[in-house]
């Protein structure tokens, strides 16, 4: 497995959640997502917009994943399409995200992953993740 190429080089391998049950290309359901988390030879890559498009309870897969997640893609969507809107323009809980968040106890890595028509919120992006959690490092 790749996992296993990667190691000698100190290189990390994280699975994200993929595809989207309405385009039929959902790689795994959020119960799968939750099983392979158990793995020791990856972490978890959660990317928010994918987790809200099928229709996944995402902060509490924060809570439930917790230390095993090493990484977000943070953007927003409608709940339909994989649109990659900014953080706070679309149906994602981020008040209870952020929150989920703050409470694990080693900071992720955080991307935002917008489309590139939203090029321009970015650094909004990075003030609201830098106000919503203080304490982590960004």
């Amino acid at each position: 497995m790749t996992a296993g190429l990667a190691e000698p080089y100190g290189v990390k391998i994280l699975l994200e959640n993929i595809g989207s049950w309405r385009e039929n290309n959902l790689m795994v359901t959020e119960e799968d997502f939750i099983a392979l988390s158990k793995g020791d030879k990856w972490g978890m890559l959660l990317d928010t917009g994918h987790a809200n498009v099928n229709g996944w309870d995402i902060p509490s897969l924060i809570r439930t994943l917790g230390s095993r997640i090493k990484g977000f893609h943070l953007h927003d969507n409608d709940g339909m399409t994989d649109s990659h809107q900014p953080i706070y323009n679309g149906t994602i809980p981020w008040n209870d995200v952020f929150a989920a968040i703050s409470e694990m106890p080693s900071p992720p890595d955080l991307t935002v992953e917008y489309n590139p028509k939203y090029a321009d919120d970015i650094m909004a992006a990075v003030g609201i993740i830098r106000n919503e959690l203080p304490h982590k490092a960004i």
